[in-house]
């Protein structure tokens, strides 16, 4: 099945253009101020992107659990080497969504303009992992 095939299936016409849900037009001021907009955020994502971000979620989550075993365990100096690892697979992939021609950009289903999106996203765990590793490695103390 080819590219544009896809896309006129069914199956394909929902994984790549509809949303998850409707974006609620009022949200009061308080849901949106304690959840960061994130409702909106979220409801907004098609159904290949929220595949996308799941997938690169767990596949994250499997990582660190086997960088920390394969280290030796759980303890701040293992935890630290293990978000290190993770910083710099994140480092990687962020420029993979801003490539025009990305294979996986197309199979989901992600036009351009979101890809930079998930790409700013993916700035953001890159920096929150490489703060959690130096967090750990400070607090380990020195070599």
């Amino acid at each position: 099945m080819t590219w544009t095939g896809l896309q006129q299936t069914s199956w394909g016409h929902s994984l790549l253009q509809r949303r998850l849900g409707p974006i609620p037009s009022q949200l009061s001021s308080w849901v949106r101020t304690l959840t960061g907009d994130a409702i909106p955020a979220f409801l907004n994502l098609k159904y290949g992107e929220a595949w996308m971000m799941s997938a690169y979620g767990i596949l994250q989550v499997a990582l660190l659990m086997y960088w920390t075993m394969e280290e030796g365990g759980v303890g701040v100096r293992t935890t630290g080497i293990a978000f290190g690892k993770a910083a710099l697979t994140n480092l990687m992939m962020t420029y993979l969504p801003v490539t025009k021609t990305t294979l996986w950009v197309r199979v989901c289903g992600i036009s351009f303009e979101r890809a930079v999106k998930f790409h700013r996203q993916l700035s953001y765990l890159a920096m929150a992992t490489m703060t959690i590793h130096l967090v750990c490695m400070t607090l380990k103390g020195p070599v």
